[in-house]
């Protein structure tokens, strides 16, 4: 079988699973995730793991802490509908990890739209920007910053979503 094949099949099961267990209910949230490609947001993942419903490690510290991880589907889908973004929306979101809920989010506020994501590890800041840039998402603003206090020079937002621990 084709990567890409894997690729649709590993998507279109995700889907099926998250839609069955009452998960998926917005189009234009389903939409986003079958045109967003996750597992370029989670390079050297193996494909059927990739596109598990599952929330993925993507940093840890020293200790073996799990300090950033790719958010669980069915989860990003529950909170994108809470987030009810339209388009022309601007929006931020604090926590990008590795940039799959910012691509998201910019298909769901279009063209007109604005998406600002902040990210307070550089090395995560970093990887999302090239993940962006490997899925061809354009016009996501990655800011490597602590969001505590939000991102001033692109507010007023219409939403705001966190997606970041802390403790």
């Amino acid at each position: 079988m084709s990567k890409n094949k894997e690729i649709q099949i590993s998507q279109l099961d995700l889907l099926n699973k998250m839609r069955k267990a009452g998960r998926l209910n917005d189009p234009r949230i389903e939409a986003a995730f079958r045109k967003v490609p996750r597992h370029m947001f989670l390079p050297g993942l193996p494909i059927e793991k990739a596109y598990a419903d599952e929330a993925v490690p993507l940093k840890k510290d020293p200790g073996g802490l799990v300090i950033s991880s790719a958010s669980q589907p069915t989860m990003m889908s529950i909170m994108l509908e809470q987030l009810d973004l339209k388009p022309g929306d601007n929006v931020l979101e604090i926590g990008t990890a590795s940039g799959y809920n910012a691509a998201l989010m910019r298909l769901l506020v279009g063209e007109e739209g604005r998406v600002t994501t902040v990210e307070l590890d550089k090395d995560l800041a970093d990887q999302a920007t090239r993940n962006l840039a490997m899925a061809t998402v354009s016009d996501v603003q990655v800011v490597h910053a602590d969001g505590v206090l939000g991102y001033a020079p692109r507010a007023a937002y219409d939403a705001i979503i966190s997606t970041a621990g802390i403790w």
